[in-house]
């Protein structure tokens, strides 16, 4: 690929197109052996693509996303493993975007990623969503709003298919799902533990603590309802 090559036909203004060495991530933010492996057997190239601010696209800033940096990834084996880019999103004090390509078929992924304390430029990671594998032609990734943050949120929507009532509430809805699937655990688990519990009284305990979480999930659920 020609580092400059425009493949989401993105504006000429936000275009990048910089190769980055891949020693330049594991070379200057702390790392481990499995993760420098990955780097190795796993990525062939990365390439900086697009730099979405507000000046490159003519929006608002953003209260919470102040810049969008798209990353071109060829990996060598379409089963590479997501950690490489968590790693990589965690050292960057921005919101990123991959787009990681494999024998001409491409794949969006996104770390959902909010601040924890924007002054010294750290995130959290709440939740990561991936697109299918398609090829070329089919890969697209709108940009849809008026400032960075209902950008970021319209990315985020498109790569995970979560599309909120209010684009607003974007946010709550990633916490709820992920809020959701821990819940979901703790009855199953629960749920478990009565199956395998021979004695009466400890039974009765353990559905005692199975009827709080059912509530609660119940809860979780009903909200997330409501915002979709």
């Amino acid at each position: 690929m020609a580092e400059t090559e425009n493949i989401l036909s993105y504006p000429s203004t936000v275009l990048v197109g910089k190769n980055v060495p891949k020693k330049a991530f594991y070379d200057n933010m702390p790392v481990n052996n499995r993760i420098r492996q990955r780097f190795v057997e796993d990525v062939d190239q990365i390439t900086w693509l697009y730099k979405l601010t507000a000046d490159t696209l003519g929006v608002e800033d953003g209260e919470t996303v102040h810049e969008i940096t798209v990353f071109h990834v060829l990996v060598k084996s379409q089963d590479c493993p997501d950690d490489v880019f968590t790693f990589i999103d965690k050292g960057l004090p921005r919101h990123t975007v991959f787009i990681l390509e494999n024998d001409a078929k491409c794949r969006l992924l996104i770390n959902y990623k909010q601040w924890t304390d924007e002054a010294k430029g750290l995130f959290r990671i709440t939740e990561s969503y991936r697109s299918r594998w398609m090829s070329r032609a089919q890969l697209r990734l709108p940009l849809s709003g008026i400032s960075l943050d209902l950008i970021y949120n319209s990315i985020v929507s498109y790569v995970s298919g979560i599309q909120p009532a209010d684009n607003a509430d974007l946010q709550r809805v990633v916490e709820l799902r992920k809020a959701l699937s821990a819940k979901r655990k703790v009855v199953s688990s629960l749920e478990n533990k009565i199956r395998a519990e021979r004695q009466f009284s400890e039974q009765m305990i353990i559905n005692a603590d199975l009827k709080i979480e059912r509530k609660d999930l119940e809860m979780l659920e009903k909200e997330l309802k409501e915002l979709l």
